[in-house]
């Protein structure tokens, strides 16, 4: 299970990687916001999600792009985080489900907020489905 975890995140920054290269080729504005709101917007964040009847761990790596990997290794599935709205304390994704595909719902809304440097509440959303979380930065920014 460890394996596919480290996979997941390599594979989308490979594939995303050049798009955000060709982005900045072309004179495309980088990511939302300055170089301190990119800082609060990074590395390996970890906490847990409730769905009422359920918990389940959560784990987001922000990827340079603005985008996402995110793991739901107790459910198990795992997929990728588009980023679609940006207000400096809080962003929307769209949740598209990579691995394990069967044990999620897929293409729900992820909005996540920026409550201090170390902490993200979790808000998801979908198929008639609402869930909540919190999530802690691993390490330092």
């Amino acid at each position: 299970m460890i394996r596919r975890f480290f996979r997941l995140p390599a594979l989308v920054a490979l594939l995303l990687l050049p798009a955000g290269l060709q982005a900045q080729s072309l004179g495309e504005a980088p990511p939302p916001g300055g170089a301190l709101q990119q800082a609060a917007w990074s590395g390996d964040w970890t906490g847990w999600g409730d769905q009422g009847s359920s918990q389940w761990s959560i784990d987001i790596v922000f990827l340079p792009t603005g985008d996402a990997t995110i793991d739901y290794a107790t459910i198990p599935c795992a997929g990728v985080l588009q980023l679609l709205k940006d207000d400096g304390k809080a962003r929307m994704f769209r949740e598209t489900i990579l691995t394990d595909v069967p044990n999620c719902i897929n293409d729900g809304l992820v909005t996540l907020t920026l409550l201090d440097d170390a902490t993200l509440s979790f808000d998801w959303e979908g198929g008639g489905t609402r869930a909540t979380g919190s999530l802690s930065r691993v390490g330092t920014p």
